[in-house]
């Protein structure tokens, strides 16, 4: 069994989400997954029981505090809030993992006004002085010290999306899913942070930095973008039925090009294991990768399910 259906399934205390988009996935997993007889809650209610286990819908933040307070109870929250709470603990370190499952509804990005957005691009490319309207300030503060870029972070609980017409900020980082909130409001997507997925939590019995923890793998620069263009050209080949228009599409279209793509991949990768600089190791590893991604799209899997069972084989049984 997999070792975090098992813990949730041993776990004493199970936190839903309040918000109404992802209560209902958090829900729906359970029941799929887990085979848990989840009670209904009218408007009301926050707290439940069944078969045992006591059910109470919380906020994120509740939820990730709760989680790491007692190691016999389960949550779930968003990547995008697991992120800012990771940020916001002593050198990064918790006890909290996240394993991320589901499709991602929406995605963090930098917003800015449609008509500066000339501007704006300048003004990222000059390194200068942007003030920036967020609800999430760690991520925020965190994504600029990565790309070099200076931002004056002004945190507000909500309407963020007005505060550039409101004259309160240049630009906004903040959560886009269908887009319409923005563009209602004059905005646009600037740059891409990250794709947020639907996560489950738990408490580990161990402290590991971020960067030894699976969500941040999914959140690399690069990755999170390869996994999206791949699936994107799966979809449009296999799922659309589109002509190939790239090298990749061709191979996704073609079993047999695919396999000898990757055979050729893993042969490079042990030649240069053997003869090559550390470069070149680094290098032909990130070519097998891609195509192992490629392989697995073109069986419609997930390559962050691979992760996840990788994860899933370093949590501790209860």
């Amino acid at each position: 069994m997999n070792p975090i259906i098992e813990r949730v399934r041993n776990a004493d205390t199970i936190y839903l989400p309040k918000s109404e988009r992802e209560q209902p996935q958090a829900i729906e997993w359970l029941q799929t997954n887990v085979n848990l007889d989840v009670p209904e809650f009218n408007d009301r209610e926050y707290v439940k029981y069944s078969e045992g286990v006591r059910y109470g819908i919380v906020r994120a933040q509740t939820s990730l505090e709760f989680v790491e307070e007692d190691p016999n109870s389960i949550g779930f929250v968003g990547s995008d809030k697991f992120k800012e709470y990771q940020f916001g603990c002593p050198g990064w370190s918790t006890q909290l993992r996240i394993w991320q499952f589901g499709e991602s509804t929406c995605r963090l990005a930098l917003l800015g006004p449609v008509q500066d957005r000339e501007t704006l691009e300048q003004r990222l490319a000059d390194k200068e002085e942007l003030v920036i309207a967020t609800s999430y300030p760690l991520t925020s503060q965190n994504y600029a010290r990565n790309k070099g870029y200076d931002f004056r972070l002004r945190s507000f609980g909500g309407g963020i999306e007005a505060m550039p017409l409101l004259n309160k900020a240049d630009a906004v980082v903040d959560l886009v899913g269908t887009g319409d909130t923005m563009r209602q409001n004059g905005l646009e997507e600037v740059r891409d942070i990250f794709n947020v997925y639907p996560g489950v939590i738990w408490r580990s019995d161990t402290i590991l930095p971020p960067n030894e923890s699976a969500p941040l793998w999914l959140d690399a620069d690069g990755l999170r973008g390869a996994i999206d263009t791949i699936r994107g050209r799966a979809k449009r080949v296999l799922v659309d039925g589109l002509e190939p228009s790239t090298y990749s599409e061709k191979l996704l279209s073609s079993p047999n090009e695919m396999t000898k793509k990757f055979g050729s991949e893993q042969a490079e990768l042990l030649k240069a294991y053997f003869t090559e600089s550390d470069e070149d190791v680094l290098a032909e590893s990130a070519d097998v990768i891609y195509s192992l991604m490629l392989l697995l799209a073109s069986r419609k899997l997930n390559f962050e399910d691979v992760l996840n069972i990788l994860s899933a084989r370093n949590v501790p049984k209860k």
